[in-house]
């Protein structure tokens, strides 16, 4: 997800929202309106200021969510799905019942006339009666009925109604993070855990009728440690992987070794550590001019590997071998790549390479 996310904002860029709706029957005036509020609202997140999510979205919606928005961030867990610098089209705008429906594409024109369709979007506006303003209603809370609910452990599990829950997985699950939350000083905290088995129905949990990635059918998954929340597709009950962020991002997002401690203790897109050690010794294989030295830089050939994680990864494990979470505490102190190679290794870039394909060799199975 993340290296799919630089691919999109190196691309599309950070220039403000084009928004078009030519399309519009312009008829009805409540869909005149309707359309309007959306129009307001997307030209929010073209400003600085922060948005003010109670002033758009139900409160229903507010309830159940901090942010209402699902798809706001759901292509980066850190920057808005409206300002990645794209045209908007409006392309439909109908009354269903007591909301109006807006379908919209988010698409980017290249300087060779080629475009690129990346986000498909549902919006409900919930028309208002008495002294009531328009508002949004998050799908989750319009479409609840199509959901279910089960409560395990310290895990509030939201799927498909049409998905039968595995409790062995879930039990699998708080099997492997209670031996990780002992060792790292870690109480539980409830977690809200959504998954899905397609990209597809993710992407129609969150209001998306398409987004960038979706025909990607890895496991993949994206977090919100400061809500608890989690959206996981593909995995099942047991994305262990989500879950650690949730409680070590608020410690240690800023350190480089971070996501790839993760990587470590719970692999990643459906496979365990060791599988992307062995993809990294067969991607070396095949790209021998590969410079290790700049692992921490390089954008693989590879979509399935994340060369920067498992490189850092392999250096988790090899610290944990010796010294145990002690020693993966120290790794995740330093600020950068480089004072870590020196500090522990007494390396300096240059001898990277010749380091780290030893160490590839040395664990590759």
């Amino acid at each position: 997800m993340k290296k799919l996310l630089f691919l999109v904002l190196l691309v599309f860029g950070f220039a403000s929202a084009q928004i078009s709706r030519s399309y519009i029957d312009a008829n009805d005036p409540i869909v005149n309106k309707a359309v309007d509020f959306y129009v307001s609202y997307i030209g929010q997140f073209n400003q600085d200021d922060a948005v003010d999510y109670a002033k758009y979205w139900s409160a229903e919606s507010c309830a159940a969510f901090r942010n209402p928005d699902l798809a706001v961030f759901a292509i980066s867990d850190t920057y808005p799905t409206y300002r990645l610098g794209v045209q908007t089209t409006i392309y439909y705008a109908k009354r269903i019942r007591e909301h109006v429906l807006i379908k919209s594409v988010l698409s980017y024109r290249a300087e060779d006339s080629t475009n690129t369709v990346y986000a498909i979007l549902d919006h409900y506006i919930k028309i208002p009666s008495g002294g009531e303003t328009f508002k949004f209603t998050a799908p989750l809370v319009l479409n609840k009925s199509q959901y279910r609910e089960k409560r395990f452990g310290n895990i509030d599990y939201h799927f498909p109604a049409t998905t039968s829950f595995d409790k062995r997985k879930a039990k699998q699950l708080q099997t492997q993070l209670a031996t990780i939350l002992k060792a790292w000083g870690f109480m539980p905290v409830g977690i809200s855990y959504y998954f899905t088995q397609s990209a597809e129905e993710m992407s129609a949990m969150r209001g998306f009728e398409y987004k960038y990635g979706d025909e990607q059918q890895t496991p993949s998954g994206i977090s919100y440690p400061e809500d608890r929340l989690i959206f996981s597709t593909g995995s099942g009950e047991d994305n262990l992987h989500e879950v650690l962020h949730v409680y070590f991002n608020p410690m240690y997002v800023t350190s480089p070794v971070n996501h790839a401690l993760i990587y470590y203790l719970a692999g990643g897109l459906g496979h365990d550590f060791q599988w992307f050690i062995n993809r990294m010794d067969e991607y070396l294989q095949k790209y021998p001019e590969t410079n290790l030295s700049q692992f921490d830089t390089i954008e693989p050939k590879d979509i399935m590997l994340h060369i920067d994680f498992t490189v850092l990864g392999i250096i988790c494990k090899m610290v944990d071998e010796k010294e145990g979470v002690a020693g993966l505490k120290r790794l995740l102190g330093y600020e950068t790549v480089d004072a870590l190679f020196l500090k522990e290794f007494n390396l300096e870039r240059k001898d990277w390479d010749a380091f780290v394909r030893e160490k590839i060799k040395l664990y590759r199975k």
